[in-house]
């Protein structure tokens, strides 16, 4: 049952051989070993910084509720990351190979969710009702799929027309808040079409994996482009909030100086 099980869950099962000489063999394993721990510990090390940043600033500022939602889709970035590093680069067994699955069925959602209630929080008027039922939904259907293997190609299905919902709902929040002009809106909707790809990815699989190629250079552009767009949008907000404190500033040490010259001539 459980071999059944696990080859139903597309689990590797059996061994492999290869022959190759230690010299080849060797410099390929460093070789891999590297490119993928630093990359690993460079993202972690990046989303950790964002998420501990933006939850300060919620921390010192509670009305910048978007700072919140996205603090906690980079610390869940993070977890993520972590978690497929574990999985990468160490020593597992059955039962921890199955946990990193399981947890990565479950992060992901809530990445997805999360961050769709940062664009909602920050551009949009009100966060919609249905984004926690459409976060649970999601859930249940990631663990329906793993637990029960036979119904994987529904929930499969079922969890792409939820991602492509969201991505959909999030670029029509995006484009009403550039026709709005509000600030920043530009560039953040840049990164959420470049985090979109994603989506269109898991899209074009259900038709056929030939589709898709250059897998890691997909998800190195969602990152990196979401990840840019917001730091660049925030750095350009504290840049205005900074010239507009100057210039008040120099109202009222205009003001003041006019109001103390009145005083003396009324004197």
């Amino acid at each position: 049952w459980t071999a059944d099980w696990l080859s139903k869950s597309s689990m590797t099962l059996g061994y492999f051989a290869r022959i190759r000489t230690v010299a080849s063999s060797v410099e390929t394993v460093v070789a891999t070993s590297r490119g993928g721990a630093g990359f690993s510990v460079g993202a972690f090390v990046l989303m950790a910084s964002l998420a501990l940043m933006h939850l300060l600033l919620f921390a010192f500022n509670r009305e910048s509720r978007g700072n919140l939602f996205y603090g906690l889709f980079a610390a869940g970035s993070a977890l993520l990351v972590f978690v497929n590093f574990l999985r990468n680069h160490g020593n597992s067994g059955l039962w921890e190979t199955l946990g990193f699955l399981l947890a990565n069925r479950m992060i992901f959602p809530v990445l997805l969710v999360t961050f769709w209630t940062f664009l909602h929080a920050t551009f949009a008027e009100r966060i919609p009702r249905f984004v926690a039922p459409v976060g649970i939904v999601w859930i249940a259907s990631n663990l329906t799929g793993f637990l029960f293997p036979a119904t994987s190609q529904v929930t499969s299905v079922l969890s792409i027309m939820i991602s492509a919902a969201v991505a959909a709902d999030g670029i029509r929040v995006m484009v009403q808040a550039i026709r709005r002009r509000v600030s920043g809106a530009v560039i953040i909707g840049i990164g959420v079409m470049c985090f979109s790809l994603l989506t269109v990815r898991e899209i074009l699989k259900l038709f056929s994996s030939q589709l898709v190629v250059a897998d890691g250079f997909v998800e190195l552009v969602a990152l990196l482009g979401l990840i840019l767009s917001v730091s660049v949008a925030l750095a350009r907000n504290v840049g205005r909030t900074h010239h507009a404190l100057q210039e008040q500033l120099v109202q009222v040490r205009e003001l003041s100086e006019a109001q103390i010259a009145q005083e003396r001539r009324e004197a």
